[in-house]
């Protein structure tokens, strides 16, 4: 199977499916899955090495072909990935809301004691 998985990654490597940023990101998992395999294929005697990075790096190539084949799956994606901006975008605005009404207090706050000062300044000019 690792021989499959090395011709694989050499034609992710020379064509990938995605083009722009995408496919450069593509090739560098190809790369890196390829490397991961012959690591693990020369080092076969210590388990651990690279399986985890293999395993991720393998996922992403898998999971790419998939979302380029698959229309339901790339529904599914899309909806999710849209879905996970919104959210993103409506905590950044609670966050930004949030530091606002704490900056609009802590202003408040300020102008009181400021305010507060300046009367007994004005009261010690008084005597």
């Amino acid at each position: 199977m690792s021989g499959l998985g090395l011709v694989a990654d050499v034609g992710t490597v020379i064509s990938p499916q995605n083009q722009g940023a995408l496919g450069v990101a593509d090739r560098v998992a190809g790369i890196s899955n390829g490397l991961l395999i012959t690591g693990d294929l020369i080092l076969d005697g210590l388990p651990g090495i690279g399986e985890v990075a293999l395993a991720a790096t393998g996922a992403y190539l898998a999971l790419d072909w998939t979302y380029q084949h698959w229309t339901p799956f790339r529904d599914v994606a899309n909806d999710v990935g849209h879905a996970t901006v919104r959210a993103a975008d409506d905590v950044g605005h609670a966050t930004v809301k949030a530091a606002d009404e704490v900056g609009h207090a802590a202003d408040s706050a300020w102008r009181k004691v400021t305010s507060f000062e300046n009367t007994l300044a004005s009261v010690g000019s008084l005597f």
